[in-house]
């Protein structure tokens, strides 16, 4: 019987003691080696290249080279590395991992801070590594001629095809950047008859039949591990016009949670910001779920809609819980609803999914091929309730163009004439 292949481990931390302890948490795991240690960054780059890791385990806060300066380092070599950062429960240490998981970090894993918190950060990182290492080695072997790939052309980072800039802009000049000509005609006159594979097997319209009968008028996200970058993908290239609520649950910490959504805020013409007790839900804003509470909307009167904060059991094991803001928001916007399921391990997501569409909204999620893990989507594949699933760098534009529904069906009705 073949034994299943190792995920190999560099540790990279300034601290030998905790090197030493992070060493002694993988022994005991039989499909992890640790292949090499490094304290700084300078060894960190070294070993990578010479021992090929899986999975690098890399301290956010070291002397000399940071965490930040290493993974930049290790990434420009190898874009897919794995990394995991390693980081203090600190504002500083918060505000660092942020930055590196939005400059490609696959995920994070906090340092203890007590004795208590030992076993649960062991638990935390052996589960990420087994799982993000199992799925690089797998990609590897299925497309190993792509490690390597090309990093993009510098015109391919600030504008895609579609015409949505991807350039960060400062949140004091929210004004007309980023709108779309609503007046430019599709390029392609066959896009409403292009088709996929659907997520069951038969084929579906990617474009036009993926999208609502009625314009949504909220949209709700779910993402876990990778969500991070995913969402500094997707939110920042939303334009001002987008006159919806986005709401969003990203599985991290509190300190965690404000330190992405102050730097989404920093990044985007929508304003950003964690939802608060009875919050109203205004079009043109993005809520982020507060880490380790639940997010909940309620409707109050005919037109007012608010945020309700909960600290109810974890759903999927998690607090918040994608399942529990889905939920809420399919009894309120029903048909009108927009679900978007990103990047993470696990299948939180999935029963809120199954109401959205049970209601009359529709659901889209990230395709495998740019998740960092496929769990939370790939579970509402596999369960059927996806309408259409997208790249990454697609995923904005379609969010767009399902709060711009009934124009873009006037347009296909009449092309196809």
């Amino acid at each position: 019987m073949e034994s299943k292949p190792l995920v190999r481990v560099l540790i990279v931390d300034d601290s030998k003691a905790v090197r030493s302890m992070v060493n002694r948490w993988l022994s005991h795991e039989p499909s992890i080696r640790v292949v090499s240690e490094a304290e700084d960054g300078y060894q960190a780059l070294t070993a990578s290249k010479v021992y090929d890791p899986d999975v690098v385990v890399l301290d956010v806060e070291m002397p000399g080279i940071s965490g930040i300066e290493a993974l930049k380092k290790i990434r420009a070599y190898d874009p897919d590395k794995i990394v995991i950062m390693f980081s203090a429960t600190t504002h500083k240490g918060a505000a660092a991992t942020i930055e590196a998981l939005s400059m490609g970090a696959a995920d994070y894993v906090t340092k203890p801070t007590s004795d208590k918190g030992v076993e649960l950060t062991r638990l935390d990182l052996v589960s990420k590594i087994l799982a993000l290492g199992t799925q690089r080695r797998r990609s590897r072997v299925v497309n190993p001629a792509n490690r390597f790939g090309a990093p993009p052309t510098l015109k391919e980072k600030l504008l895609d095809k579609e015409g949505f800039s991807k350039t960060p802009v400062d949140a004091s000049k929210r004004s007309k950047v980023y709108r779309r000509d609503h007046g430019q005609k599709e390029t392609d006159t066959n896009a409403t008859n292009k088709v996929s594979t659907s997520l069951n097997g038969a084929t579906s319209a990617a474009k036009i039949s993926s999208l609502p009968k009625s314009k949504s008028e909220a949209v709700v996200i779910a993402s876990s591990t990778g969500g991070p970058a995913a969402l500094s993908e997707v939110i920042p290239k939303l334009p001002l016009d987008l006159k919806v609520p986005i709401l969003i649950v990203q599985h991290m910490p509190p300190l965690f949670a404000e330190m992405l959504a102050e730097r989404l805020d920093g990044r985007c013409p929508l304003e950003v910001k964690i939802a608060e007790e009875n919050d109203r839900v205004r079009p043109g804003v993005v809520y982020i779920a507060p880490g380790g509470r639940h997010l909940e909307v309620e409707r109050k009167g005919v037109h007012e809609v608010v945020c309700h904060l909960s600290d109810n059991p974890p759903e999927q094991s998690c607090r918040p819980s994608a399942n529990v803001l889905f939920r809420s928001a399919a009894s309120v916007w029903r048909k009108q609803l927009l679900g978007v399921v990103l990047t993470g391990m696990g299948a939180d997501g999935c029963e809120g999914s199954r109401l959205i569409v049970e209601g009359g909204g529709t659901v889209i999620i990230q395709d495998e091929a740019t998740s960092v893990i496929w769990g939370m989507p790939g579970a509402v594949a596999k369960a059927g309730y996806a309408s259409a699933q997208f790249p990454l760098d697609q995923i904005a534009k379609e969010i767009y163009l399902n709060t711009k529904i009934s124009d873009r069906l006037v347009e296909a009705r009449l092309g196809n004439k």
